[in-house]
């Protein structure tokens, strides 16, 4: 077989991005036990935000039908006449109608089909590019851009998640995700962040909606059982615009994961929280940074499948 003759140049279809390796002339050598070691330990870095950023940053909340991409930077905003009372929050269903409201502008969810977001992972002082595709009802695709020009790839197609590894002067490697990554990264695949998902099409999910301090300011504490995690979650939004501000999700393992939203834009009426940050009790923090939303961008469905090799 002819060896791939190394190049210093990377394309990203979804972007249009064109990047340098950061070494060209002389690529990285690595043995395949050492990189995929070096790969293992940035996955268990960088999951559980990975996961946060595909069913949770991913706030569903403007329905047009063909929107061209653009800059997250409307200073547009909707909000309601004045925070909720206790009696206010008494039926679930008027309230849950006007969280819809104010992050769907009452346009119709199914005309919403895919989504991309293009935006970095902060760690520290270090940065990662990351592109990130969904498409109804359970594509995903997920690409990150790694040290030494190595980009790293996931594509979810329902219950089918492969990955892709493309490194410097060697052939890109394709496999299918291992059982523990699959189970992990099955949630990626659900298309609407959890308390819109319920807002549409579980409301008996939600056990209560409560006006709280329990952040050290006013918020509405909305409990419910989150089917993406198996468990509880707490979702505290602003009393006035219902735009969601913290998330608690109760892992099954105990744990309890907390995601942080803000810095909010609003695009065509699609509310999109820019700034993610997200820890799991005692761990290091992550963020993520959201440089540019695009709604239905036009992604055939056939982007999601396996890589050819692998059927």
């Amino acid at each position: 077989m002819k060896k791939q003759e190394p190049t210093n140049r990377s394309s990203d279809s979804t972007t249009g991005k064109t990047r340098e390796f950061a070494d060209s002339t002389n690529p990285p050598v690595r043995s395949k036990k050492l990189f995929a070691s070096g790969l293992r330990r940035f996955l268990k870095r960088y999951r559980t935000l990975l996961i946060v950023l595909i069913t949770g940053a991913l706030v569903v909340t403007a329905i047009y039908s063909v929107v061209s991409e653009r800059g997250a930077s409307s200073n547009e905003s909707a909000s309601t006449d004045k925070p909720f009372s206790d009696s206010d929050l008494l039926n679930q269903n008027e309230f849950l109608d006007a969280f819809l409201l104010n992050n769907l502008g009452g346009l119709e969810a199914e005309k919403l089909q895919s989504i991309r977001v293009v935006g970095q992972i902060v760690d520290g002082e270090a940065s990662r590019e990351f592109t990130a595709v969904k498409k109804r009802p359970n594509l995903a695709y997920l690409r990150l851009y790694l040290d030494q020009g190595v980009n790293l790839t996931y594509g979810m197609n329902g219950g089918r998640i492969w990955r892709r590894i493309n490194a410097p002067g060697s052939s890109a490697k394709e496999e299918w995700a291992t059982e523990d990554e699959a189970r992990e990264l099955q949630s990626m695949t659900n298309f609407f962040s959890p308390l819109i998902s319920v807002a549409l099409q579980q409301r008996e999910l939600v056990k209560s909606i409560e006006n709280s301090d329990e952040l050290g300011r006013p918020t509405i504490a909305v409990q419910f059982r989150n089917e993406q995690t198996g468990d509880k979650s707490v979702a505290h939004l602003d009393p006035v615009d219902l735009s969601p501000l913290v998330r608690f999700d109760h892992l099954a393992d105990g744990r309890i994961r907390r995601s942080d939203f803000s810095e909010f834009r609003m695009i065509e009426g699609f509310r999109f929280p820019c700034s993610i940050v997200t820890q799991i009790e005692d761990a290091e923090q992550k963020a993520i940074k959201i440089d540019r939303i695009a709604l239905n961008p036009g992604v055939l469905s056939e982007f999601f499948e396996p890589p050819s090799s692998l059927e």
